[in-house]
């Protein structure tokens, strides 16, 4: 998956830029649309990690110094 991202995300950062890259017609829907699947990818690591991390912070107890 992390592989997936950084070619996703060198891609949405090139057409953004202006720079779109040759893509082939058969390739698969990341490398056709990088920029929403940039979104979708970070989108869905929020999904994930948000409510852990909230839910670790809410039940942390403060240190005594």
């Amino acid at each position: 998956m992390p592989v997936i991202l950084v070619i996703t995300g060198t891609a949405a950062l090139r057409e953004l830029f202006g720079a779109p890259g040759t893509v082939p017609d058969d390739a698969a829907w990341p490398r056709r649309e990088p920029v929403a699947a940039s979104v979708a990818w970070l989108t869905v690591a929020l999904v994930v990690t948000v409510p852990v991390v909230l839910r670790q912070y809410g039940s942390a107890r403060p240190r005594r110094s």
